[in-house]
């Protein structure tokens, strides 16, 4: 499939996504919004109903995907859906979070961070220092953002 797919089907935080899910993400990207009978009638998952709307309420449950009620028919609410994230977004937020979970980031300094860096070091200077431009970039983001401005 994709990148983002790949990157969520190995998400430590059990966010994981079946096929569907990815399909009717997917589609609400296509779309930009759409209701489960939407993506039935335009020909994007043609499948029953029911199936389609429990795939949406998944993905709001798993935050990423948002609903607002349109209206009701009797005692029917209908539901208008989008994605939380654009691709871009969601493809960086999943990244940031497995590779903090892969350094053991939040702990003590991970010996994985410093392989990493002896490794890239050790094949790719330019990278090296592209690495450290990045890290010194993100230091001062951060401390502009400490003090207020």
């Amino acid at each position: 499939m994709n990148a983002i797919f790949n990157l969520l089907r190995a998400s430590p935080d059990g966010g994981r996504l079946g096929p569907l899910e990815e399909r009717t993400l997917s589609a609400l990207w296509r779309r930009g919004s759409a209701t489960a009978q939407e993506l039935i009638t335009r020909g994007d998952i043609p499948l029953a109903y029911t199936t389609v709307a429990t795939t949406l309420n998944r993905l709001c449950k798993k935050q990423l995907v948002d609903r607002v009620m349109e209206g009701k028919l009797g005692k029917i609410s209908r539901y208008r859906y989008a994605p939380r994230y654009s691709r871009a977004e969601l493809e960086r937020k999943v990244a940031v979070d497995t590779i903090r979970h892969v350094l053991g980031l939040g702990t003590a300094t991970s010996p994985l961070l410093s392989y990493l860096i002896e490794a890239i070091g050790e094949s790719d200077a330019k990278l090296l220092d592209d690495l450290t431009r990045l890290v010194d970039d993100k230091r001062r983001q951060v401390h502009r953002s400490r003090r207020g401005n």
